[in-house]
């Protein structure tokens, strides 16, 4: 398969994974969602790795490699684009996103001495600002409390977590680099980085769920609204409920007794007096 098709197919999935985990994402939150969601990829990466063979291709010395590959790029990448997609949404999220690609092809200049050619920068840069000008104003009309352009608190908090997602992708990118130019099997690669940010998403999945408003009513305007509304006060009553006058104490008079026992004496039924005769 030619690298510009891969490229171009990692780029659909992408933004297909994107529109399916934007409602999702906002109820589990960010790294919650990134935990179960590498539990089904690497049973799938794991199964494609073995039914072609690749794990021979990979030595023991590259598992360093690949371990900081995988926390730089899936544990901290990917666990910071979904925080920021539960935020921002998909589209800003996106358009963040874009800015790896830069950032590897920099990497790359500087630590492994690539160069490129002035048409090839050229038709890069071209395609990066295509794409986040159709992102940025492709979709003008989105109503603010859309699940795709709904913000969740504040915006600088969702751009700073999808920087950070973008830097950790990059990064992870240019950490495998060296295992993949030396022939090893890309399936097998991508299976080992997921094993490792898997294993290590679920071992500190506590204080990562702090980190975000993981639970649903923080994220629901709805359901924080109801929350405000039956808030307890200090003296017991919820807020919009009204107050209720106490009830009347029962009477316990001796005349009101007396009545009662002959009404239960007479069946319930009602006497009139008897006339006098004369």
């Amino acid at each position: 398969m030619p690298y510009q098709l891969a490229a171009l197919l990692a780029a659909t999935a992408w933004a297909c994974s994107s529109l399916i985990a934007a409602e999702p994402v906002r109820r589990l939150g960010g790294p919650r969602w990134c935990r179960i969601r590498m539990l089904w990829v690497c049973a799938m990466l794991t199964a494609w790795a073995t039914l072609k063979g690749g794990w021979a291709s990979i030595d023991t010395g590259d598992l360093g490699l690949l371990a900081l590959s995988g926390m730089v790029g899936i544990f901290v990448g990917d666990a910071g684009l979904f925080i920021a997609m539960s935020r921002i949404g998909p589209r800003r999220t996106s358009v963040l996103f874009t800015t790896n690609t830069p950032m590897a092809a920099l990497g790359g200049v500087f630590l492994f001495h690539e160069s490129f050619t002035a048409w090839s920068l050229i038709g890069a840069t071209l395609t990066v600002l295509g794409v986040m000008l159709a992102i940025n104003f492709g979709s003008g009309r989105g109503i603010p409390s859309d699940v795709y352009e709904r913000i969740d608190g504040r915006l600088r908090v969702g751009v700073t977590w999808a920087t950070v997602g973008a830097v950790g992708q990059a990064a992870g990118v240019l950490a495998a680099k060296p295992i993949l130019d030396a022939g090893a099997d890309t399936i097998a690669v991508a299976a080992t980085r997921a094993l490792l940010a898997t294993a290590a998403m679920w071992a500190v999945y506590r204080p990562t769920d702090r980190l975000v408003r993981s639970d649903t009513s923080a994220q629901d305007p709805a359901a924080t609204v109801s929350r405000r509304l039956v808030r307890r006060r200090p003296h017991g009553r919820r807020h919009g409920t009204p107050r209720l006058s106490p009830r009347p104490p029962p009477d316990t008079s001796p005349q009101r007794g007396s009545a009662l026992a002959c009404a239960c004496r007479s069946g319930g039924r009602r006497t009139r007096p008897e006339r006098n005769a004369t």
